[in-house]
């Protein structure tokens, strides 16, 4: 299967595989908070970019100023690596969402600060 890297598709894609602080849909006090496993992004990411996300793409996680870790994640991104959208599950909705401050990247067993 190819990918599309044409104008108007992202050049990398992301998906929240564990919410940590909310696992499943939950009604608390009659506040409905759902979980965000599954949400996906960039808004303009294809299917076949997000599917290219979940299946090859890097572990993630994002967490706070306090190292509390609220979603770990994949996120593929066609220039590799390293590559400055590796930053886009933080900057596109981590840091509204739950204030996250750091994104840390899966690597030889070991969680790194990109």
């Amino acid at each position: 299967m190819a990918f599309s890297t044409e104008p108007g598709t992202a050049r990398y894609a992301w998906v929240i595989t564990e919410d940590l602080d909310n696992p499943y849909d939950e009604d608390l006090d009659g506040l409905a908070l759902p979980t965000r496993v599954g949400l996906s992004g960039p808004s303009q990411a294809t299917e076949e970019e997000i599917l290219r996300a979940l299946r090859t793409g890097a572990f993630f996680r994002l967490r706070d100023d306090d190292a509390n870790t609220y979603y770990i994640g994949r996120c593929w991104c066609a220039d590799g690596p390293g590559a400055p959208e590796m930053f886009g599950p933080l900057g596109d909705w981590g840091r509204a969402d739950v204030g996250a401050t750091e994104i840390q990247y899966r690597a030889g067993g070991r969680w790194e600060a990109l």
